[in-house]
């Protein structure tokens, strides 16, 4: 595990006196502590930033999960992923990690499909809950009809976004979205509140 040091502190790694420390040796050093004690909250605590700062703080945030994590992924193990991902949910804003899975997921080659089912869940859950609006659904979803994200994110939780974007909203399409939100695990009201805004959307 990487002994906290001088050179390995929150200043450092976020780019402050120490300029000349390279990106390349930050993410080995995340990467080696993630082998050797996985976790996001600790990782921060050995930076010195608390938790609950660095998910309320955007610049620090999308720094870390952009220039850090994203490059790093393919390194990190399924279950590091989980644990780093998993925190920062109960921290971030909802929007800001649709952000951050736009950033991190859709511009890089890192394979979602091998995320630990509880992380692809709770990821889809948070997308799915603040992108599913009637205009999205009328313009056809946008690029999750794209066949270059098809069958990446959404790889555990079934196939059912990757529809034409000409297809019109039909009952066939409806049941197809009221299978998805039951498979990842909306509450009752979410899938109310969602069903809803698709019978009642400007289409």
């Amino acid at each position: 595990m990487i002994e906290k040091d001088d050179s390995f502190s929150c200043v450092s790694f976020w780019g402050g006196p120490h300029k000349d420390w390279s990106v390349r040796r930050k993410r080995v050093c995340l990467l080696k502590y993630l082998e050797d004690s996985p976790g996001l909250v600790d990782f921060l605590s050995l930076l010195d930033l608390p938790a609950h700062t660095a998910a309320k703080n955007h610049t620090s945030g999308r720094y870390f999960w952009r220039v850090v994590l994203r490059d790093s992924f393919p390194s990190v193990s399924p279950s590091g992923l989980a644990e780093v991902f998993l925190p920062a949910f109960d921290y971030w804003d909802e929007k800001e990690v649709c952000r951050m899975i736009e950033e991190v997921f859709f511009n890089s080659d890192f394979p979602v499909s091998s995320c630990p089912n509880e992380t692809s869940r709770r990821l889809a859950e948070i997308y799915i809950r603040n992108s599913l609006d009637p205009l999205l659904i009328r313009e056809g979803w946008g690029h999750w009809s794209d066949d270059k994200y098809t069958g990446r994110f959404y790889s555990r939780i079934g196939r059912e976004l990757t529809f034409s974007s000409q297809e019109p909203i039909t009952p066939s399409l409806r049941r197809r979205m009221r299978r998805l939100i039951e498979r990842i695990g909306l509450t009752v009201d979410d899938r109310r509140s969602f069903l809803q805004d698709i019978r009642d959307g400007p289409f």
